[in-house]
């Protein structure tokens, strides 16, 4: 379908690339897709001249898509990855090297990725940049923007560093992004 440049696809997700972009082809065309799983069947809308669509419908999911654990997922730009299961995750991050490995560094071959698994998929971040949100506590940028949006739970912070950004007042959030 054209309507106004814009055109609905069919894309086959063969690959996941930095950024957590899943990465298809059309008729030859490399076509990029926010949010999508390695062997997602999905319809996708992309602008004329454009490189990167948005998924409309995922007629047959990948086979490690999983529902995501945190509600604000694919709203939040936080995360990339949570639509994939734990392994489907670390499967992703090592064919990232290698695929780096095989176009960048133009190796044929390499020792094999070993890739340590955290013992807790969730709450173990450590590290965060919080911004003074809507409703006045400390929130995270919009997918693909400077907006600010309200967080009200963020299931990939440490258990303390979670509890600490849901007391925040906005200008605790302000002191510490001035202060470094």
């Amino acid at each position: 379908m054209n309507t106004n440049n814009t055109f609905t696809l069919p894309v086959v997700i063969d690959q996941i690339v930095p950024g957590g972009l899943g990465l298809g082809r059309v008729d030859g065309r490399v076509v990029l897709v926010p949010l999508a799983a390695m062997g997602d069947h999905c319809t996708v809308t992309i602008q004329l001249g454009e490189q990167i669509g948005q998924v409309d419908f995922i007629e047959t999911p990948g086979p490690d898509r999983v529902e995501p654990a945190c509600p604000h997922y694919g709203e939040c730009g936080g995360c990339d990855f949570m639509h994939l299961s734990y392994e489907g995750q670390l499967q992703a991050k090592v064919g990232m090297i290698e695929d780096a490995l095989r176009r960048t560094a133009k190796l044929q071959e390499w020792p094999a990725i070993a890739i340590v698994a955290s013992p807790e998929p969730l709450a173990n971040r450590v590290r965060a940049t919080w911004r003074p949100s809507p409703d006045g506590g400390a929130g995270y940028f919009r997918r693909d923007s400077h907006e600010v949006i309200d967080i009200r739970t963020c299931p990939i912070l440490e258990p303390t560093l979670e509890a600490r950004r849901k007391v925040l007042a906005p200008r605790d959030v302000v002191q510490a992004l001035t202060n470094g």
